[in-house]
């Protein structure tokens, strides 16, 4: 499975890289049907928005989610 991770408005820290990349090697345990994950962050003022689209086979799921930090809101 390959993840990439995009952050806009603020640096993605290496910390923040290897949380995101261990929280989603785990989704494997679940559905084996998972070929890539792009994580796209955004900063707004004081919140962080996560958005992670996860293609499969043949269809495409998206979750979104709002935090004060930025892993907080990928992990939501």
């Amino acid at each position: 499975m390959q993840i990439s991770l995009t952050a806009r408005h603020f640096e993605v820290t290496s910390g923040l890289r290897q949380f995101t990349t261990q929280r989603l090697e785990k989704l494997q345990k679940f559905a084996t049907d998972i070929h890539g994950v792009h994580v796209v962050v955004v900063q707004e003022k004081a919140r962080y928005e996560a958005e992670i689209t996860m293609n499969l086979n043949g269809s495409s799921l998206v979750c979104t989610e709002t935090h004060a930090e930025p892993g907080a809101a990928i992990e939501l």
